[in-house]
């Protein structure tokens, strides 16, 4: 198949990982995983693929300590943040400054991803250096997110 894209020809294995011998754990250089990466760049149909897989570990943070629902989280892809969550993903897992998945959706203004975290199991109550999630989603100015954590914390 010719990928416009990349400007060349692509191949693609239809074969289980299992049986073509990947590894869906390995990281590259910044302690990234392929179910991170999935995660980031929002392909919700590859982490389906790579959570599949034996032995995919569906919390493997890169180097800083970021998992991989903390970045579907950040860059508000709901999509994958629930499949992460089915697979049994932490929901209030921290990054290395502590600072929590629902309070990184709030800074974002994700409101869909606040409300899909709180279904989970997240802290409402979650706070970073002193200021909690409602008093960001306040000073940011994210209405949504301030209604939903309201009516969270009501």
């Amino acid at each position: 198949m010719f990928d416009k894209r990349l400007g060349r020809q692509t191949h693609f294995s239809n074969k289980p990982l299992a049986r073509s011998g990947g590894d869906v754990n390995k990281c590259n250089n910044n302690g990234a995983s392929p179910i991170y990466i999935a995660a980031q760049k929002g392909h919700a149909d590859c982490l389906n693929i790579l959570l599949a897989a034996s032995g995919a570990d569906v919390n493997k943070c890169n180097n800083d300590s970021v998992s991989p629902i903390f970045m579907a989280t950040v860059k508000g892809h709901a999509d994958c943040l629930n499949i992460l969550l089915a697979a049994g993903g932490d929901v209030n897992k921290c990054n290395n400054d502590n600072v929590s998945p629902i309070f990184m959706a709030t800074v974002q203004g994700h409101a869909n991803c606040v409300k899909i975290l709180l279904a989970a199991g997240a802290d409402p109550r979650s706070s970073w250096n002193g200021t909690s999630a409602l008093d960001m989603a306040r000073q940011k100015n994210h209405s949504e997110c301030v209604r939903v954590l309201e009516a969270a914390l009501a």
